[in-house]
């Protein structure tokens, strides 16, 4: 994995700032990037998503009408015609825990603050396809695993039933 990572994988990228979206465009186009599609929101990044699959996702959290978490939480919920299973990068200048756990509830499989170093950004991207998290499905759910390690489930840990 390295530079060829993302060669054939179109990529989704959705900021309202567009300055960032020119910034992350020319990242990903640095790291063989061919097919970017650009939105200003998630509600227009669900519209671009109506024509298409796409490999990755990189979204700013902080968006109107729509943020990048609940356009995270559409694209995992099942049954959702949105729901797919390309990586989500979630990008934002706040570092609040709070919105990290937030992201990664929502199904992000990455949060990074911005601003970030481009090698930090390829770094991340490659580590998303060379070392996958397990996609687990759980009523309203369907994404990356969002434990951070792996962690034996204790069954005396469970309540049963009454």
């Amino acid at each position: 994995m390295g530079r060829d990572t993302l060669l054939g994988r179109p990529v989704l990228v959705v900021d309202d700032v567009r300055a960032m979206r020119a910034i992350i465009r020319s990242l990903l186009l640095n790291m063989g990037a061919t097919q970017i599609i650009e939105a200003g929101d998630g509600c227009e990044a669900l519209d671009k998503l109506k024509t298409g699959r796409v490999g990755l996702v990189v979204t700013d959290l902080n968006m109107s009408p729509m943020s990048g978490i609940a356009l995270t939480q559409k694209l995992r919920m099942p049954g959702s015609e949105f729901l797919t299973p390309a990586p989500v990068i979630m990008v934002s200048g706040h570092r609040e825990a709070r919105l990290v756990q937030a992201a990664i509830e929502a199904g992000a499989n990455e949060f990074m603050v911005k601003p970030f170093a481009p090698g930090d950004f390829e770094a991340r991207i490659c580590s998303i396809f060379s070392n996958p998290r397990p996609i687990v499905s759980s009523g309203n759910y369907r994404g990356p695993d969002r434990r951070r390690r792996a962690m034996p489930v204790r069954k005396d840990r469970r309540q049963a039933s009454a």
